[in-house]
């Protein structure tokens, strides 16, 4: 007996069949999936759905605020999403997930930056104390005996913007400011006669222009 050939119609509905169920599949075992909490990108630990995934990940944004004050956040970049278990890995509880996290993150505030030329090299808790840490450093690299025909600027691109920073980076205190400011900034400036620029005995990341 010959085989019935199936019409167009008959071949589109088969086919619209076969890809449903194939997409049925698909969604069923991504809806059972795990999920993972990554850390800059690498998979740290897993639970069995996101709702314990984001639960772990407060739990332990609750223990950094408890140990390092309520300012204190991850400086790295916590993600989560669904990702099959690894070889040797298991499904874990949202509070052995924090303590997995945990040792694998470095605690972190929001600070002020002073970022030169797009590197981070000071961090201070206030913009006001960033500012002032500018007109500081301003201040330290110019002589009183050198006469200036317009007020000082850095030669370097300097912004002060808010970011990230460890907690043992950030400068705390007018004081600290002060002292700090010219050694993360720059070098001690020498006066050149008889033109009265300043020259340096090593590049700072900071120059004036006189």
């Amino acid at each position: 007996m010959a085989p019935v050939a199936l019409r167009w119609g008959e071949r589109i509905l088969y086919w619209l069949a076969i890809l449903a169920l194939a997409t049925t599949v698909v969604m069923y075992r991504r809806a059972t999936l795990p999920v993972a909490l990554f850390v800059n990108g690498e998979p740290v630990a897993w639970v069995s759905n996101i709702t314990l995934a984001r639960r772990a990940v407060a739990l332990a944004r609750e223990e950094l605020k408890k140990r390092y004050g309520e300012h204190a956040d991850f400086a790295e970049t916590v993600d989560m999403g669904q990702l099959p278990l690894r070889p040797g890995a298991s499904l874990v509880s949202p509070a052995e997930a924090a303590q997995q996290l945990l040792r694998r993150v470095t605690p972190a505030q929001q600070a002020w930056l002073i970022v030169v030329n797009d590197r981070p090299v000071l961090a201070l808790p206030t913009k006001e104390e960033a500012e002032q840490a500018l007109e500081l450093t301003k201040a330290y690299f110019t002589p009183p005996n050198v006469t200036l025909v317009k007020p000082p600027a850095f030669k370097e691109k300097v912004v002060v913007r808010q970011g990230k920073i460890a907690m043992e980076r950030l400068l705390t205190g007018c004081g600290i400011c002060r002292t700090k400011t010219h050694q993360r900034l720059g070098a001690t400036p020498i006066p050149s006669r008889p033109t009265g620029r300043i020259r340096y005995p090593h590049r700072p990341p900071l120059q004036l222009d006189p």
